[in-house]
């Protein structure tokens, strides 16, 4: 569970509570780990698990079972009568490679191919998500992943890696693979080694790190080999085209002239590309968000296909939401919950810059927006047709295809 997700979790759990009184229910992801107290004390949930919960999850069964108190479970927030309890933490599972690949034969696999709406494009209609690796390194101030990661990025053996997308491909007619890893290309020889594999075992499936890779790391022979190896779309995030924003708000040790050489590179094989800001953070100016307006212009002109810029939100657990709870800038209400649900809504803007409105915001955003595609269609017209095309046929190349064919058609069947 993701905090910008809170109220609908709540929501959801009382349906759950009303119809199965008896029914026990977990919560865990980064909000629950972040805020195990405030989670239990504001649903009706049973029990949180914070962080990984492979063996959480075990162990609570073991427990119900046996009808004692789950004191001893590490990693475990519960309620006892009126009283919340939080357990010692557990330390990370050192080798990932140890956990068994998904039961997907337990959940129904084909509703999520009927609904085709993954986290990034789905060009296949038989898809599905992956982790080849699990946490991140960095320390963006912005992210609450340092919070729950600790630092630690730790990565599976390639060739099991591709062990489970064959089973995937054998079992599910699986033909397109998400990998939702953090930061998937941490470890160049790693990735090129999981190329190489799937590439020699000829499985004929294309794949996407949708949560984005790190530039640096991405010159032209690990380019090439993703794209060969049936990468179809990657995703980078420089946040922010303002160094001052990058060295002295968000803690982005990030060159930009590797996004720049990086998107270019895969622009040329014929990969999509996608580049993420962040705009409204604490401190952030106008003159900053033009910056990175510049910059995301810059890259449309060599062939980036697609950019979001985010409305900045204090996720729990991040360096910036502990800030600005300190300085009494935050209350954890249903409002503020509302306003991180909103937070891909273009109508809205919430600034937390001292030097930004709400409404100076939403239009430097509309602008940034605007003027991006409007360079796009200036110097590379074909992809803006290509893109009307996929919409008319309903197929997704890119995010932007898929969002807004899932509107038209949520709208149609209204």
């Amino acid at each position: 569970m993701y905090s910008f997700a809170f109220i609908l979790v709540q929501h959801l759990i009382d349906l759950i509570k009303r119809e199965l009184p008896n029914i026990q229910i977990v919560l865990g992801g980064a909000h629950a780990t972040v805020m195990p107290q405030y989670v239990l004390k504001n649903t009706k949930a049973d029990f949180v698990v914070l962080g990984e919960g492979e063996k959480n999850i075990l162990e609570i069964c073991s427990t119900l079972k046996k009808k004692v108190l789950p004191t001893k479970i590490k990693g475990l927030a519960f309620r006892n009568k009126n009283k919340v309890i939080v357990n010692e933490g557990r330390n990370l599972v050192e080798d990932i490679n140890t956990i068994p690949i998904p039961k997907r034969d337990l959940l129904p696999m084909e509703n999520y191919f009927e609904l085709r709406e993954p986290h990034g494009a789905a060009r296949e209609k038989r898809w599905t998500t992956m982790i080849s690796s699990r946490g991140c390194p960095y320390k963006c101030s912005f992210c609450n992943t340092p919070y729950i990661w600790q630092g630690l990025w730790r990565s599976r053996n390639p060739k099991l890696v591709v062990d489970e997308i064959e089973t995937l491909a054998h079992s599910y007619r699986i033909k397109e693979i998400h990998f939702e890893d953090e930061s998937m290309v941490m470890n160049r020889n790693k990735t090129l080694e999981f190329c190489r594999e799937l590439k020699a075992r000829k499985l004929d499936i294309i794949w996407q790190p949708s949560n984005g890779i790190r530039a640096e790391l991405a010159n032209l022979k690990l380019l090439s080999a993703m794209k060969h190896s049936g990468c179809t779309h990657i995703t980078f995030a420089p946040e922010s085209g303002s160094k001052r924003v990058l060295n002295q708000i968000i803690n982005k040790n990030l060159n930009l002239n590797a996004i720049t050489s990086a998107v270019r590179n895969a622009s040329q094989l014929g990969i999509k590309t996608m580049a993420y800001f962040v705009i409204g953070l604490p401190g952030e100016t106008p003159v900053d968000i033009k910056e990175s307006i510049r910059y995301a212009n810059k890259l449309a002109r060599l062939g980036l296909d697609e950019t979001d810029f985010s409305v900045f939100s204090p996720l729990p657990g991040s360096q910036l939401f502990f800030e600005l709870e300190k300085q009494g800038k935050i209350r954890l209400d249903p409002k503020f919950f509302f306003e991180l649900l909103a937070m891909g809504d273009v109508s809205f803007a919430k600034s937390w810059s001292e030097h930004i409105s709400d409404e100076q915001l939403k239009k430097l955003r509309l602008c940034a927006l605007l003027e991006f595609h409007a360079n796009k269609a200036l110097f590379h017209p074909l992809k803006v047709i290509k893109s009307l095309y996929n919409i008319s046929r309903g197929v997704q190349e890119l995010k932007t295809e898929r969002a807004l064919t899932t509107f038209f058609r949520r709208h149609i069947r209204r």
